[in-house]
């Protein structure tokens, strides 16, 4: 492992725990779905990296490989919850939704239970059914999410261009689509990470870098959402003067 791996991973999974106390406390005020189920996505990704790098700073024994496979549970259920929020967000009466929920669901209890018959409870194993469904399961709700928040943005755009729509309801939609592209990149980027572990024997700081950097990604757009810098929303506002003052003459 190069000397300076999991840095910006680490960070990553620090800054997890945080913003989810902020998602879920406001969420207790606001009731309202998208923060909480956002805010538990981020807390059991941080509980997640907190169960993964135990076994790496003391020698646990058996334990280790107990917590990591908690982990592997807990970063599962964090994913399950994007698909959660995305059918509540984007399609809360389309019953097709649901379908896809569930078939998330059975691909994380798939591959966690295949693994584990294989004996491969770190869930690292490529060459293991079990690894490929439990990927797969993590991939469907990042790929739904940042198509729904494109597709959205579209429709808005259309509306907005109608006056019935806003620029900051627009670029709601887009910061859902990035969201979902970050967490895409952070999906995709296991992959390259576990084939150089198993071809070398570590962990390059470039690789945990973009895995890293996309995690990042996901926490300022989420915090872009939810709150928005002063220069983002007089942006939004200047904009929104802009099409009002266009629309007018």
């Amino acid at each position: 492992m190069d000397e300076n791996a999991y840095i910006i991973e680490a960070l990553a999974g620090v800054l997890y725990l945080p913003v989810a106390a902020r998602l879920l406390w406001q969420a207790t005020k606001t009731g309202q779905a998208p923060e909480r189920f956002l805010g538990a996505t981020f807390g059991l990704y941080g509980i997640s990296y907190i169960l993964f790098e135990l076994p790496e700073l003391y020698d646990l024994g058996s334990l280790g490989t107990a917590l990591y496979f908690l982990g592997r549970f807990a970063l599962d259920a964090g994913t399950y919850l994007i698909a959660l929020f995305t059918r509540r967000v984007f399609r809360p009466r389309d019953g097709w939704a649901e379908g896809v929920n569930m078939f998330v669901g059975f691909l994380f209890v798939a591959g966690l239970a295949l693994s584990a018959l294989q004996g491969d409870w770190e869930g690292s194993g490529l060459d293991g059914v079990g690894f490929w469904l439990e990927w797969l399961g993590q991939l469907i709700p990042c790929v739904w999410v940042c198509a729904e928040g494109a597709l959205h943005y579209k429709l808005s755009e259309r509306r907005r261009g109608l006056g019935l729509s806003d620029v900051a309801t627009s670029h709601r939609f887009l910061l859902w689509s990035l969201f979902g592209f970050a967490q895409i990149g952070a999906t995709v980027s296991i992959l390259p990470l576990y084939i150089a572990y198993e071809r070398d024997g570590y962990i390059s700081t470039s690789m945990d870098a973009m895995l890293g950097g996309f995690e990042l990604l996901s926490i300022a757009v989420v915090w872009m959402v939810f709150y928005p810098p002063a220069g983002y929303r007089r942006w939004l506002e200047h904009a929104s003067g802009d099409l009002g003052a266009h629309e007018g003459t």
